[in-house]
């Protein structure tokens, strides 16, 4: 009797890898630069001073909201990623809960930033 289950990854799940292990590597390249030049560079202080005329109440709280939500997210996928490997029971529901939230995410973050956060 010969076992014909299949082994390993095939079809469009290697494409579900692939995706998932380049996801927090693009977030961290992206983000890193992006967060490092806005407190090395002194744009924290331009938008979270009262004094400053850049100044508004709600970008001190939007820009650490989002520096938290997309750690959350690195986290996540690293996460996954073990979880994917492992083959645990766990992989499908968090694939799609983190895929949810990113789908809300983008999109609100967006609205939030254009509509909040000017003066």
């Amino acid at each position: 009797m010969s076992n014909t289950q299949p082994k390993g990854l095939g079809g469009w799940l290697i494409l579900l890898a692939i995706g998932l292990i380049f996801t927090p590597v693009r977030l961290v390249y992206e983000y890193l630069p992006l967060y490092q030049e806005l407190f090395d560079q002194g744009f924290w202080e331009i938008f979270t001073t009262p004094s400053s005329e850049y100044y508004h109440p709600l970008w001190a709280p939007f820009i650490i909201g989002e520096i938290m939500a997309n750690s959350f997210i690195v986290l996540a996928c690293i996460f996954l990623i073990f979880a994917f490997f492992a083959k645990s029971r766990i992989f499908p529901k968090g694939y799609i809960f983190i895929m949810l939230f990113s789908m809300v995410l983008i999109p609100l973050d967006a609205w939030l930033a254009t509509n909040h956060t000017h003066s």
